[in-house]
């Protein structure tokens, strides 16, 4: 009664071979609930029509407008257009890091916590770098928007000195160096892109 390997191939049989599946055999159209088709009763539901200006500033900015009123809140999302892999110079890689950063410490008339408590104050939120934000209601939208700007027109960052930030991109580079993720997506590029190759090979 003691087993043991014949060495041959067992054949898979019976009602457990090939993969496991949970789905009904037979499937068919059920009807909505109720609740449901009063919800969704102008099924396909329609995206909002938007509003696009160009330009909308001096700045040649392109604006798209969503008009939404299920709430008084305001949301203003906006990138600058930028490619720091083509714009940094050679050997300044992680400048880009830095400098947006550098935005969180406000303007040269609001300092970063002179600039958090004017946002407080008027219960707004908002976020500078590259990709900026804010979201406020629509009475305050004007301070809101007003503190966010300066922030852009006269950056602090032009007299703070950048060594907290350095140290900081420095240790999040060190450890993303580190990753399973970054080191695993660099071996994944390595196999699949052939190595650079000099002129004179």
């Amino acid at each position: 009664m003691t087993p043991h390997e014949s060495g041959e191939a067992v054949a898979s049989e019976g009602p457990r071979s090939g993969g496991e599946s949970f789905a009904p055999k037979q499937t068919k159209a059920v009807p909505l609930p109720a609740w449901a088709k009063k919800r969704f009763r102008h099924w396909p539901c329609r995206r909002p029509p938007s509003t696009r200006a160009l330009p909308c500033c001096p700045t040649d900015c392109v604006l798209i407008i969503q008009p939404e009123t299920i709430s008084d809140t305001v949301g203003v999302y906006g990138r600058v257009k930028n490619r720091a892999e083509l714009q940094v110079p050679a050997g300044k890689e992680g400048a880009d890091q830095i400098l947006n950063d550098l935005f969180a410490y406000g303007s040269t008339k609001l300092d970063r916590i002179a600039f958090q408590e004017a946002l407080d104050e008027i219960g707004a939120n908002a976020q500078a770098g590259t990709s900026f934000s804010s979201r406020s209601c629509r009475t305050v939208l004007r301070a809101a928007w007003s503190c966010l700007r300066i922030t852009y027109c006269i950056p602090r960052c032009r007299k703070r000195p950048s060594k907290p930030c350095q140290q900081r991109t420095a240790q999040a580079v060190a450890g993303q160096l580190q990753s399973p993720v970054y080191r695993s997506g660099r071996t994944f590029l390595k196999a699949i892109y052939p190595e650079k190759r000099s002129d004179s090979a």
